[in-house]
């Protein structure tokens, strides 16, 4: 670290926190880049956490960030980029590397959103693990582009409501998921006891036994069909009580199907024995001929007729098994007459990679020896073996020109040291210092090289002795100039002088004490430690303190010039990378102004660089000049060409084809780029003189045409007025909207804000008209329900007065009553005695009937003492919708429910038949509000 580092810490390291943020978050001082991790986590001020923090990437940096950082600005930020990282990552391998940070986030409002907006699939699929509301479960599995992660996310919700909202959105959507929720959906309403689901499933069953029992299937597939479909419908008859018609219709067909597979078989491992016997002819014929690489394939073959034995019959697997055992053994015998000898090898490896061994000159020979002796025990060679004896005789025969090469080099060493140590003495008796202190350490290196036992090795050390003594006298001479130095550098602070003349000094006075330590630097010293330490230290200080009033003026020039050249260093790369392809004339006629502007601001960077950033701006702008000068050419000259054409156009007759023209140029005027800017004005004022001429002639046509679109809209509002008027309660509306519909049709309308306003405004009367209707239906249904609870209430009564009877009447004038409701009516009023008839209780069990229809088909639950009557009602409906009966609509059969409970008839006294009208009327109510 420099002094100028420890005297004067950079900005990013000030103790005011603003100083300090501003500089994190401008300076690209490679220092505080390296340490933007650390400042962003341990910093004691948010606002520099914030500044370092934005200029981090790193997705790991920023969760620890996020999730340890006490600063809600600091966290918010961190959690603001991990998240859109996360939610951007498209590559599969950027994606599973993120999943550390995925699996970590527990907030569900995140969670949710990687589920549900993240392009890669494995970041939602990560996410959607650390879900468990189920109804987004049920979201994901609707709305989720891919179709495994729909798969996985319905196959974790439980609900039965929430499954049956999945399977009615992905219906018609995703066939592979609605299946497999019907199934689930089916197998939950089955673990329920639901009778009618239990009584379709056991009828599906026997259907799919009588198709296998007809079926041309392979045996084993008709199999394994029948014991899936035995063992399905037994489950199913062990947890649901079926009825004795599905279960003989079920063992009939069972047993059809068993019989088709009563063929015999002849024999089975017939195949399998004429298999091992041809196995064992090949092993027999390869054993007894030697042949090594037979008996290898034959033993990588035997596979599949291991599997096809061990499945089917002990013995002949044995019998396979010894006929392996004697391939194997075989394979051994034959493949260690191939391999070499452990001890030969060695011996090669050695003779190859000797080490220091090499330079023993007894090692080839006891190398040689002992390989003979170890090769002549081993009595007869094999191939291998005598393969290792011309690897052996290879290295050693190398080897031994190695050493004859070392010893040649030893010899010229030693010749070297002796010739050098002659070259040594006069050098130094002429008081030659650096030549002779070069010349020693040539001689020193000769004497390694030659070995350090020459006879000769003492007469240097004399020689170097004499060196140390010359080099002392040098250093006290010197030391007088260094004095002076010290005092040079002592006297500039007062003297007055520009930054840069001090700067120049200080460097002048430093090159001299380098050249002055140069000159007393002996070879083999260090390179950089001082020859007189104290003065040394006395000349150092007094530089700096020469330097310290200039320090500031330098600092702020360097970072000025710093950010200047990597400005001009930016604009050559961007330079660099245009390339004039034809499409970018706009770019490269910047980028040349850019190139030659910046050339008049090379004063502003470091001296050092000046030179081959002119270079490289000036390269760059030629280079693209060049191009846009050519390109300059063509675009003149189809400028010109279309300036002529339309001259041309302003005699054409057909104005229509004119102007087409006229327009076809101005587009290519564009498309035809940019010349130098006086030349480009020039051209487009001869091109608009032409065009204007050209153009002028539409004003005419434009006017009339104008004037038709507004008397057309004029007339199209009048219709739209109209339909705003037009009364959705009234008896004539429908006639009336037709003839204003068929009046727009007629009128030819191509004005598209107006077809759709006017289309609005009909669906909105008809919707209105709609629910007019309704109203009215219901407004119908609640008196007529007024005149039964009357009519049942004068049917309860002792006597029934002149008024309750005129009521009464008043009621049926005001409804359309059924007949059978008109009827009871009419036997109110005309009855004397009101005393409760004989038929009362049929009437209240006839209702009790009426309220498990309307609650069934409500889906309001009833009493718990009507459970088993409900379940036999809905098996009923269930038998007469598998017995092919029609069936009406929800609408039909409420209007039928209804009428028949107006048809019903008095009811007895009493608190029973409360509690039945009662629970017959909230029926009603949950059908009204079920109707469309």
């Amino acid at each position: 670290m420099s002094l100028k580092t420890l005297l004067f810490k950079p900005r990013w390291q000030n103790k005011n926190p603003a100083v300090r943020a501003r500089a994190v978050a401008e300076s690209d001082d490679g220092d505080l880049l390296n340490q933007l991790s650390s400042i962003a986590r341990s910093d004691p001020e948010a606002e520099v956490r914030l500044a370092a923090a934005r200029r981090i990437e790193h997705l790991d940096t920023l969760f620890a960030i996020a999730t340890v950082d006490s600063a809600d600005s600091v966290s918010s930020y961190a959690w603001r980029q991990v998240m859109q990282q996360l939610e951007n990552l498209k590559s599969a391998d950027s994606a599973k590397s993120a999943l550390p940070v995925v699996e970590q986030i527990t907030d569900p409002q995140r969670v949710s959103r990687l589920a549900t907006k993240a392009h890669s699939t494995v970041i939602r699929a990560a996410a959607q693990d650390n879900i468990q509301a189920e109804g987004l479960l049920g979201d994901i599995a609707i709305s989720d582009p891919d179709p495994q992660l729909r798969l996985q996310a319905a196959a974790r919700v439980t609900s039965e409501s929430t499954l049956k909202r999945i399977a009615s959105k992905v219906r018609k959507t995703d066939k592979t998921l609605f299946r497999a929720l019907n199934e689930r959906l089916e197998a939950l309403q089955l673990a329920s006891g639901d009778t009618t689901v239990v009584a379709d499933r056991a009828v599906a069953l026997c259907q799919d036994m009588e198709t296998l029992a007809r079926a041309d299937l392979p045996k084993a597939e008709r199999s394994a069909q029948l014991n899936r479909l035995t063992q399905t419908f037994t489950s199913l008859k062990r947890e649901s009580k079926l009825s004795a018609d599905v279960t003989m219709r079920f063992d009939n067909a069972a047993r059809i199907a068993e019989a088709t597979l009563a063929d015999p078989v002849e024999d089975p491992l017939a195949p399998l024995k004429a298999e091992l016997a041809g196995f064992s002819a090949q092993a027999a014929q390869a054993i007894s001929g030697d042949q090594l690489d037979e008996v290898k394939a034959l033993l990588r073959g035997f596979g599949d007729l291991d599997e096809k034995l061990q499945a089917a019959d002990a013995g002949l697997h044995a019998q396979l098994s010894e006929q392996l055992d004697l391939l194997t053994s075989k394979r051994e015998s034959l493949l260690a007459g191939q391999r070499p000898s452990p001890a030969l090898i060695k011996l090669c490896e050695q003779a190859e990679k000797p080490g220091k061994r090499a330079e023993r000159g007894d090692f080839v020979t006891s190398l040689r020896g002992r390989w003979q002796t170890t090769y002549t025990d081993l009595g007869s060679p094999t191939e291998a073996n005598k393969a290792l004896k011309q690897r052996f005789d290879t290295a050693l025969k190398a080897l031994s020109e190695r050493q004859a090469k070392a010893q040649e080099k030893r010899l010229q060493a030693a010749e070297a040291f002796v010739k050098h140590l002659d070259e040594l003495e006069p050098l130094l008796d002429n008081g030659d210092l650096h030549k002779a202190a070069a010349m020693a350490q040539k001689a020193g290196q000769a004497l390694n090289r030659a070995g350090k036992k020459h006879g000769q090795s003492g007469r240097l050390t004399q020689l170097r002795g004499k060196l140390q003594e010359m080099r002392q006298w040098q250093h006290w001479a010197n030391d007088e100039v260094r004095q002076r130095l010290v005092e040079h550098a002592q006297a500039i602070p007062g003297s007055g002088m520009h930054p840069d003349a001090m700067a120049a000094r200080v460097k002048e006075l430093r090159a001299r004490w380098k050249e002055l330590d140069r000159g007393e630097r002996l070879p083999g010293d260090p390179p950089n430690r001082p020859t007189s330490p104290k003065l040394y230290r006395e000349f150092q200080a007094a530089c700096e303190t020469a330097f310290e009033p200039a320090r500031p003026f330098f600092e702020k020039r360097a970072e000025v010039r710093t950010k200047h050249l990597s400005d001009l260093n930016g604009l050559c790369e961007e330079l660099a990378a245009i390339k004039p392809d034809g499409n970018n004339w706009d770019e490269v006629s910047r980028g040349v102004g850019q190139a030659r502007g910046s050339l008049r601001r090379l004063t502003e960077v470091p001296h050092k660089e000046r030179a081959a950033l002119a270079q490289r701006l000036k390269s760059e702008a030629d280079r693209l000049d060049e191009a846009l000068q050519g390109q300059y050419e063509v675009v003149e000259r189809r400028k010109r060409k279309i300036i002529e054409e339309v001259t041309a156009l302003i005699e054409e007759p057909d104005l229509t084809k004119a102007v087409e023209a006229a327009k076809s140029a101005q587009g290519r005027w564009k498309q035809a780029g940019r010349l130098r800017r006086s030349l480009d004005q020039k051209l487009w004022k001869e091109y608009r003189a032409a065009a204007d001429q050209v153009f002028g002639r539409l004003d005419e046509q434009r006017k009339e045409a104008r004037d038709q679109a507004q008397a057309s809209r004029q007339q199209l509002q009048a219709l739209i007025d109209q339909v705003t008027e037009l009364d959705s309660s009234s008896n004539e509306f429908p006639r009336q909207l037709e003839l204003l519909h068929q009046q727009w049709r007629d009128s030819g309308a191509n004005d598209r804000k107006l077809q759709e306003r006017f289309a609005a405004i009909v669906d909105q009367k008809e919707n209105d008209a709609q629910a007019v209707k309704r109203q009215r239906r219901a407004q119908a249904r609640l008196a007529l329900r007024d005149a039964a609870r009357l009519c049942q209430a004068l049917e309860g009564s002792t006597a029934v007065t002149d008024a309750q009877r005129q009521q009464l009447t008043d009621a049926l004038a005001e409804v359309n009553p059924p007949d059978v409701f008109r009827a009871r009516c009419e036997r109110v009023l005309n009855a004397d005695d009101q005393s409760p008839p004989s038929s009362a209780q049929d009437n209240l069990d006839q209702l009790k009937a009426l309220c498990i229809e309307a609650e069934f088909l409500s889906g309001v639950d009833s009493p718990e003492a009507e459970r088993e009557a409900r379940m036999a009602y809905q098996v009923q409906r269930l038998s007469q919708r598998m017995g092919g009966e029609s069936s009406q609509s929800f609408s039909e059969e409420a209007t039928a429910l209804e009428e028949r409970w107006l048809g019903c008839g008095p009811l007895p006294a009493g608190e029973q038949s409360t509690q039945v009208l009662a629970r017959f009327e909230t029926a009603l109510k949950a059908l009204d509000d079920a109707r469309p």
